[in-house]
């Protein structure tokens, strides 16, 4: 009994096969690596954009010698920091996609990862900002102050 399969001449060998399947995955991944850059600097922006502005639209407000009236608490220091971290982090990622495109060669690691340590700093800059604005016992502000002060 013979376990060999036939050798035909028409049949494509194995190398062939995944030689065309590379080729294909070079041109496609080249294209959608492009769309990931694209997307990276936009996202990038609107992180940056959205810090800044939270950085100058303080919660609480300012009092008039332009200090923030809630600079004393623990959850504005928070909030700072947080917003401060994940503008610095978008803007860096702006950074790296400019020098991409202008200087071959010089990559950071993975600014996908820098955008999201981003989104979740601007997450918690967020969570502090709500958990200083809202109002001790109104029904949005019940969730945040649980945090703060746990029942138990």
């Amino acid at each position: 009994m013979n376990l060999e399969s036939p050798k035909h001449k028409d049949t494509p060998t194995t190398s062939a096969i995944i030689g065309k399947n590379i080729e294909k995955l070079e041109a496609t991944s080249s294209e959608e690596a492009s769309k990931v850059f694209d997307t990276n600097l936009v996202v990038a922006m609107l992180i940056a954009t959205v810090t800044f502005a939270a950085a100058f639209t303080m919660p609480g407000g300012l009092k008039s010698d332009g200090t923030a009236v809630l600079y004393g608490e623990a959850s504005f220091q928070v909030f700072l920091l947080f917003d401060a971290f994940s503008f610095f982090l978008s803007i860096l990622v702006v950074f790296h996609h400019f020098m991409v495109a202008t200087v071959s060669g010089v990559l950071v690691a993975a600014p996908s990862i820098l955008i999201q340590y981003s989104i979740g700093g601007m997450l918690v800059a967020f969570a502090s900002g709500m958990l200083l604005v809202l109002p001790k016992h109104s029904p949005v502000g019940i969730l945040p102050q649980m945090v703060r002060d746990p029942p138990f």
